[in-house]
Formats: C-alpha cells, structure tokens, sequence
C-alpha cells in the first residue's frame, strides 16, 4: 500500500491524456484534503456528523445529509494552504489560533496555514463554523 486512503478517486482532476506524475499530484492532493477531514471529524466529535465533496476548485466539508450546507472550504493543494469559512473575519480572527485571516466574497473568511497538518489548529472555527451554518438554515446545535 502507498499510504494513501482508498475512497473515491479524483476522476475529475485526471484524465487519460494526464501523465503518470499528475495522477499521483492529485492522489497526494487528495490525501491531504482527506487527512484534514478527518482531523475536522475529530475536532467536531461525534454529536456534530460532517461530510465532504471534493470540487475541481477546492474540498468542501458540509453538515452531513446537507450537501449545501458548507462550512469550510479546504485548499490544501496549494503552495499555501488555506481554510475558507463562512463567517466574518473579525469572528474568525479570534478563533485562527495567530494565523492570517482575510476577507473574502459573499461573507467567506480565509484563514491561511504554514502546512496542510494545521488544521488541527482551528477546532473553535470549525465548531463555530458548523454552528453558525447550521443556525442560518433553521436547525441549531
């Protein structure tokens, strides 16, 4: 085995006309973008159930059962990775453990991290985040 988790693969960032070393970027994409949700999985523990989708342009992690209700966007494979939640920077500042946040569209925060393994980091906005999605579409917890 390779390390790397075995669940749906990345159809959409690969093709047939990819070479081998792009099908084994976007496996190791994947891999990071699947580490984090289960550390946001952790982080939330059991009484708060999360899924996920993997987009062209980012991973988005929802309310599970509720495909739309993302709250949080992974960019792990970037240079610098970054989180993107659905609360107002200044909420999140408090909550991104020292690392930069900045205003984004549509009330979006991005919160950028040095790695991919400082999600761990961020458990208060990620619980802040599933609260305040959860909140706006009429079901608290």
């Amino acid at each position: 085995m390779d390390g790397v988790p075995r669940r749906a693969p990345p159809t959409h960032r690969c093709s047939a006309r990819d070479g081998p070393e792009d099908l084994a970027d976007a496996r190791t994409e994947l891999a990071w973008a699947l580490d984090a949700f289960d550390t946001i999985q952790k982080l939330l523990g059991p009484e708060r159930a999360i899924g996920y989708e993997d987009a062209v342009a980012y991973f988005k992690v929802h309310v599970a059962e509720k495909r739309t209700w993302g709250f949080a966007r992974l960019f792990m494979d970037r240079k610098t990775p970054s989180v993107s939640v659905p609360l107002a920077a200044e909420q999140v500042a408090g909550l991104a453990s020292g690392h930069d946040v900045t205003s984004g569209p549509l009330g979006w925060s991005t919160i950028t991290l040095d790695n991919a393994s400082q999600v761990g980091e961020l458990a208060e906005m990620f619980r802040a985040s599933y609260a305040a999605v959860r909140k706006a579409k009429g079901k608290e917890q």
